[in-house]
């Protein structure tokens, strides 16, 4: 079975949901899907999506997660890489 990672950096949606207790769900799952909106998620890291990003890498995703919207990671604000 193949791992994916997720990075989130400070900041971020899953910064603040922990998706041990919701899951992974989109930040705007009643969004249609399209090419259009796929291309925009990731290309500008678009909070209106109805997609999830996941990394096989864990350096990708550790990378995310020490930079995220609020800022650098520090040990009071810490970034979270979530297995999946």
């Amino acid at each position: 079975m193949a791992i994916f990672f997720r990075g989130d950096g400070p900041g971020s949606h899953w910064h603040g949901n922990d998706p041990r207790l919701s899951g992974f769900i989109p930040h705007f799952p009643g969004a249609l899907p399209s090419d259009s909106r796929l291309l925009t998620h990731i290309a500008c890291a678009s909070t209106r999506s109805p997609y999830i990003s996941f990394s096989r890498s864990f350096g990708v995703a550790q990378a995310y997660a020490l930079v995220g919207p609020g800022g650098m990671a520090t040990r009071s604000t810490p970034g979270y890489v979530w297995e999946s």
